[in-house]
């Protein structure tokens, strides 16, 4: 395919952190047993704030408040091994959000097929569990950072 054919898919995803534990969405599907943050793909007309937004409500049940971007990471599938079985490009911006007084992260009553659980995962243990795409340590180090300058990450 030439090149030029390519077109980035943008995603915003939500990295929700309550005591010291991050917020992660569980699936089981055909690249096996893994997490994500919680968000995807931005529809036509939307904002990346209202992405969020509806994303956390679909797969957590979850309304947050988007704050400050966190991370910008690309994910080109040429350079990937399979890992993930994507075979568009993405464009991810993760931002840092917080839960609205009085939600309480769920599986919702209608998941995603391939949704299994939505758990909270201890930062301590964050940095061993599976998560799509493979940004565990640079996400704790973002989370930890005093100077918030976007940071970029292409992930391979």
């Amino acid at each position: 395919m030439p090149k030029d054919s390519y077109r980035h898919r943008i995603n915003a995803r939500a990295c929700i952190v309550r005591d010291d534990k991050i917020l992660l969405i569980a699936y089981d599907d055909e690249s096996g047993f893994h997490y994500n943050l919680p968000g995807g793909g931005v529809e036509a007309g939307e904002n990346l704030y209202e992405a969020i937004e509806r994303e956390c409500l679909e797969e957590a049940n979850a309304k947050v408040v988007v704050g400050d971007l966190l991370l910008v990471m690309e994910f080109v599938p040429e350079l990937d091994d399979g890992t993930y079985g994507n075979d568009h490009r993405d464009l991810g911006l993760i931002f840092r959000c917080e839960l609205v007084d009085g939600t309480e992260p769920e599986l919702p009553e209608n998941p995603d097929p391939n949704q299994v659980a939505v758990d909270w995962i201890s930062k301590e243990d964050f940095p061993n569990v599976m998560l799509y795409p493979r940004l565990n340590q640079l996400i704790l180090d973002r989370l930890t950072a005093q100077d918030l300058d976007t940071a970029f990450s292409r992930d391979v």
